[in-house]
């Protein structure tokens, strides 16, 4: 099994609906400790800025028409 932060949060949204009937629409704050799981690492991501340029110039991405049938 494997953690899934979006089926933890939808399971939360309806516990938090189930108990908090008053409160129609005003969806729940996600537990802290869930929304490190969905953060990216920025010191790991500034860490490797350099390998990241690197590896864009490399390999350039390109829009690919996919209703162009030529």
């Amino acid at each position: 099994m494997t953690f899934n932060p979006a089926l933890q949060y939808f399971g939360q949204v309806i516990t938090d609906k189930i108990t908090n009937r008053e409160d129609k629409y005003e969806m729940p704050k996600m537990n802290p400790a869930i929304l490190e799981y969905v953060r990216p690492d920025r010191e790991m991501f500034e860490s490797a800025a350099e390998q990241i340029r690197e590896f864009d110039s490399v390999f350039k991405l390109e829009k690919v028409d996919l209703d162009d049938k030529n």
